[in-house]
């Protein structure tokens, strides 16, 4: 009960995250594919997956890494949207009157949700270092007043 009281805070910021973007795909953006691929019935597993391995990780007292996700996510469905809307774009302009079907189905191809994928796993990765940082700046803190208090007595 101690962990959830300490993580409340973070558990509900993520939370809001998830759902209020869940919201805006399936209900403002659902006709663009990347939002409309997040918030198909298919696909919602993956989507509420992420969301608990979130806060699964910042109950578990690794905030950073779940902000980490939160923030990949949130970001990452932007990027998706955009990078793989202008590479669809150049692609397409590759396609000829000769070009057989199978090449004109895979230049078609549009790659939001794997880029929205490894922003995920790029957020997962910062947060999992900035986490590495901070212990490291907190032991060296404690160490220099631990020091500092066996000078003084």
């Amino acid at each position: 009960m101690d962990r959830l009281k300490r993580n409340i805070e973070h558990l509900l910021i993520q939370l809001v995250i998830f759902v209020a973007l869940y919201f805006v795909f399936s209900k403002l953006l659902n006709m663009i594919y990347i939002f409309g691929w997040l918030s198909h019935i298919n696909n919602i597993w993956i989507y509420f997956g992420i969301m608990v391995i979130a806060l699964v990780f910042t109950y578990f007292d690794m905030k950073y890494i779940g902000y980490g996700i939160t923030f990949g996510h949130l970001i990452g469905s932007f990027i998706g949207y955009f990078a793989g809307t202008i590479m669809q774009k150049i692609n397409m302009a590759k396609i000829l009157e000769t070009t057989d079907p199978q090449t004109i189905a895979r230049l078609n191809t549009n790659h939001g949700v794997p880029i929205w994928l490894v922003c995920i796993l790029l957020g997962a990765l910062f947060g999992w270092l900035h986490g590495i940082r901070k212990n490291r700046k907190a032991r060296k803190l404690e160490a220099k007043k631990l020091k500092e208090s066996e000078k003084h007595a």
